[in-house]
């Protein structure tokens, strides 16, 4: 459950209860709010609720889908959606150092292919990586052996 679901309650008249489902078709419209604790409180307080749809509908009766480029002409049926607020990760978690670098770069990636250095493997690592290799090769194999 999301932290903006945490402390809603139902929206159906004398109900009260711990809101956990949010209208599609408002979330949809960017409508706040519109909070209930059951399908069928939702259900039941539909007749009551599909007005608040109207305010967020053109005048044809159409939602107007998000366009952040207006004048751009879209070839195919994919769409640009709404970014979603980003999400912090918690202290505890260790961050890569792409995240703490303002342009996101990967400094010990790069770091690592100016390098000259070739990583030489001993007897286990060698077997490791063989082995790696062959589960791979079988699992390529029957996954392109599917999709034929």
């Amino acid at each position: 459950m999301s932290a903006s679901l945490a402390n809603r309650t139902c929206e159906t008249a004398g109900c009260g209860s711990k809101a956990n489902l949010q209208c599609p078709t408002c979330i949809k419209l960017d409508i706040p709010g519109s909070y209930f604790c059951s399908q069928e409180c939702f259900k039941g307080n539909w007749s009551t609720h599909k007005a608040l749809h109207k305010a967020g509908q053109n005048s044809n009766g159409i939602i107007e889908p998000f366009n952040p480029w207006p004048d751009y002409v879209f070839t195919g049926p994919l769409r640009p959606h709404r970014t979603s607020p980003a999400r912090t990760v918690p202290g505890h978690i260790q961050k890569p150092d792409y995240a703490e670098h303002p342009d996101g770069t990967p400094l010990s990636e790069q770091s690592v292919k100016l390098s000259s250095h070739i990583k030489v493997l001993n007897d286990e690592e060698q077997e490791q990586m063989r082995i790696a290799c062959k589960v791979f090769r079988y699992l390529e194999f029957h996954i392109r052996k599917k999709h034929r």
